[in-house]
């Protein structure tokens, strides 16, 4: 699963969306997200006025757009974007790519490109039943994206602004395709249990005492069996029986030491 992954890709957010930006042609800069119609806001970090005002419960300009804080806007991100898409649930690389997506054309769009791609229900809604279905569909974490980047530019080409922004758009989803596929290769996901949405967490290390250690199958077993062959060799009599039997006694310790610390790390 993510592993705190909105922190590792805050930058990478930034870089694509920069400053401020009052392009009159952009429907996310006017106040009702139609090119044309309302007020003339802009956009600052990628929060487009619609969002701002909405965040704000009050009226914006023009001002309070470009006055707007970099905390502010990762604040943003992180409750309108990053948690409707249930960022934190998601495989790493996948989390990254449908975050994107929905900064870029909003959540309800990137969450429901998800749920197809998955044969989820496409509500709109990452919920519960889209996460499992992330994990169970059959589909690798690379192959989800891939289906995910094809879908989002074919999207955005049927836009009618595409010429005009198509350049800096195919630049942006061949990036994030590049870097979720970087995620998944430094955090693949190797061991993921389907009926269990949340990792289970390891043991603690004050729980794996020693004698719990001994008390597996495995150890009773090894011990039964240097205690056998310490009888066996006393069976014997003589120096050089006892020679044997004291080293026997010693090599046991050492391997039941060993045995012990074994069955302490392998969980």
């Amino acid at each position: 699963m993510a592993l705190a992954t909105f922190e590792r890709v805050k930058p990478l957010l930034l870089a694509h969306e920069g400053g401020y930006s009052g392009d009159r042609h952009d429907p996310g800069n006017w106040s009702s997200g139609k090119a044309g119609v309302g007020r003339l806001i802009g956009t600052n970090y990628g929060i487009a006025a619609p969002t701002l005002i909405a965040n704000r419960s009050g009226h914006v300009e023009a001002d309070d757009m470009k006055n707007l804080t970099r905390d502010e806007a990762i604040r943003i991100y992180k409750a309108q974007y990053w948690d409707t898409v249930r960022g934190d649930d998601l495989p790493m690389g996948v989390d990254y790519c449908i975050y994107d997506y929905s900064v870029n054309s909003g959540p309800g769009r990137a969450s429901k490109e998800l749920q197809r791609v998955v044969g989820a229900i496409a509500d709109g809604v990452i919920g519960p039943a889209t996460v499992k279905a992330v994990a169970t569909c059959g589909k690798s974490s690379s192959e989800i994206i891939d289906e995910i980047c094809d879908r989002r530019l074919a999207f955005m080409k049927r836009l009618r602004v595409w010429r005009r922004y198509k350049n800096g758009w195919s630049r942006r989803v061949s990036d994030v395709r590049m870097k979720s596929k970087q995620f998944v290769m430094d955090y693949p996901v190797t061991d993921y249990d389907s009926e269990e949405i949340v990792p289970v967490p390891k043991a603690k290390p004050e729980d794996k005492s020693g004698w719990k250690a001994w008390k597996t199958p495995d150890a009773i077993t090894k011990g039964l069996g240097a205690f056998s062959g310490l009888g066996a060799i006393l069976s014997g009599t003589g120096p050089i029986q006892w020679a044997f039997a004291i080293a026997f006694v010693i090599a046991a310790l050492v391997g039941a030491y060993l045995a012990v610390q074994h069955f302490k790390d392998s969980d």
